[in-house]
């Protein structure tokens, strides 16, 4: 997807329900540390739901975060704002679980 591109979001998954966490994939080659990341919601323009799972490596996820972040300062100041003050929360969020 490039900037610019028409989106048909009629079959989109609307997110709603989201988790993350590290893993340590274990494989033929070796073991590995991983991002295990499953996104879900309800089918847009549709009442049935879907769930997907993704692995990603650490570069990955950083480049995922990254756009996601450009994507909200290319639109418009009020998405950026809301992605940042959403980033900011969850951070802040989880470090005072983490102590």
């Amino acid at each position: 997807m490039e900037p610019g591109d028409h989106v048909d979001a009629a079959g989109a998954i609307l997110l709603d329900a989201h988790g993350v966490e590290p893993i340590m994939l274990m494989g033929e080659s070796g073991a590995g540390p991983a991002v295990v990341m499953e996104l879900g919601g309800r089918i847009n323009k549709t009442d049935e739901r879907a769930t997907h799972m993704y692995l990603a490596s650490g570069a990955q996820v950083g480049e995922l975060i990254a756009r996601m972040v450009a994507a909200g300062r290319r639109v418009e100041p009020k998405l950026r704002e809301e992605i940042e003050a959403a980033y900011t929360a969850e951070i802040e969020r989880l470090h005072a679980e983490a102590t």
